[in-house]
């Protein structure tokens, strides 16, 4: 939890120094094209992360070294080809788009820089997979976490230093995340050296199983596109039908709002192991005391941000990214008010992972997922930013009320803090 919240400090110091720097055009244009690398990156990695994982830790509860050595080897393979593919491909589309859209034309030397990113945060994936497979937790996100914030905001304060004078512009700027993506892969892999068993220091038989990892990735490339699509679909769309001062206004308040998100994916990371073990023991009148307390407490963490930022939000964006971005305020509002309405929920997807409704999960961010969507196209023409804010917030408040009735349906509980401990 504290490297998590460390990390969440890091990530919003990189997001004000660079709202100063760039401004909100310029911010505008950096944040829309990291988020469209970061999707590009989704099937570049195809669900390999998790996979890695899961198998990596089977296997070596095992002892089954040659099947690891053999998933490591295929899944760094298959990443170089999908990587090699979709930078190809979005490489010759840019440049075929140059000369018809002026948005391409205007970006294009950031989009074609920003390329690189995609196999650098698909094998710094995979690292950290590899780690986390290997039961070193916190050693799988220190690289993310820890290392490229660092890295990224030694670049930008040695460039003041050395050339007080010179502007950064979106170019450096993901040229900076490139080389701190760089960094956080060659620390992730001097972790995974150090701290791989004995069998798998050493050159040995290799395993493999390429049919099978092949389809077992498919279910889980989906469930992470779906994620994906609920976390990013509005920058996306905001950044193709509004303008790119409306982009970097509303990323600054996004990051204000994971503020209030912080407390529920903290307390789940304690919670769920929790869950599937009481589960597991058919102790449900445990099971629903810790349930509700664990939401309350959420609650009980994100309402002052909620309240700070409805009183005081106008001054503290002013204060913090500058008053370029006041007119971000509704938008975080909003933003802040579904956060609320997700911790009132509680924590319904880790419950019914930890509980083996998985797929309800699934089907219950997808329909999230549509409606996201559906508004945005909706809504941005009319509203811009604060249109995007209301298709976030409603998709939101749409999958987490569907899971809350999965939770009542299936297991008889009650997720959210509002409500009657079991007996």
């Amino acid at each position: 939890m504290g490297l998590r919240l460390f990390g969440l400090a890091l990530s919003l110091a990189i997001a004000v120094i660079l709202a100063r720097a760039l401004g909100p055009a310029g911010f505008g244009v950096y944040s829309f094209v990291l988020t469209v690398m970061t999707v590009l990156a989704l099937p570049a990695r195809f669900g390999m992360p998790n996979l890695l994982v899961r198998e990596t830790a089977r296997a070596q509860s095992a002892g089954d070294w040659p099947m690891i050595r053999g998933l490591w080897r295929w899944s760094l393979r298959l990443l170089a080809l999908t990587s090699i593919v979709i930078v190809l491909i979005t490489g010759v589309v840019l440049i075929g788009l140059t000369g018809h859209s002026q948005l391409v034309a205007e970006q294009r030397d950031v989009f074609l820089v920003g390329l690189v990113l995609v196999p650098l945060m698909g094998i710094a994936a995979l690292r950290g997979a590899q780690l986390r497979g290997l039961r070193h937790v916190l050693s799988g996100q220190m690289p993310e976490l820890l290392v490229r914030p660092l890295v990224f905001i030694g670049l930008l304060g040695g460039l003041w230093w050395l050339w007080p004078v010179v502007e950064i512009s979106p170019v450096a700027a993901i040229l900076f995340n490139a080389i701190a993506l760089l960094a956080a892969f060659i620390t992730g892999s001097w972790l995974v050296r150090r701290y791989r068993p004995g069998p798998l220091q050493r050159p040995g038989e290799t395993s493999m199983q390429q049919r099978a990892w092949l389809a077992a990735t498919l279910p889980l490339a989906l469930t992470e596109g779906v994620n994906l699509i609920n976390q990013h679909v509005d920058i996306l769309m905001l950044g193709v039908m509004g303008s790119t001062e409306e982009v970097g206004i509303y990323r600054v308040v996004v990051h204000g709002a994971t503020l209030v998100a912080f407390g529920l994916a903290a307390v789940n990371m304690v919670v769920a192991p929790h869950f599937a073990r009481l589960h597991a023991q058919g102790d449900m009148a445990t099971l629903q005391r810790l349930i509700t307390r664990s939401a309350q407490a959420v609650v009980l963490l994100a309402l002052p941000a909620v309240l700070v930022f409805v009183a005081f939000g106008r001054e503290l964006i002013g204060w913090v990214f500058g008053q370029d971005f006041v007119g971000g305020y509704w938008p975080l509002v909003i933003l802040a008010g579904g956060q609320l309405v997700n911790a009132l929920v509680g924590s319904v997807a880790v419950l019914l992972n930890m509980t083996g409704h998985e797929r309800d999960v699934t089907r219950g961010v997808a329909l999230g997922a549509i409606l996201n969507v559906v508004l945005n196209l909706a809504l941005i023409p009319s509203f811009g930013m604060v249109g995007a804010a209301i298709a976030s917030t409603s998709s939101l408040v749409v999958w987490n009320l569907i899971l809350w009735r999965v939770v009542h349906r299936r297991l008889g509980l009650e997720s959210s803090a509002l409500g009657m401990q079991r007996r």
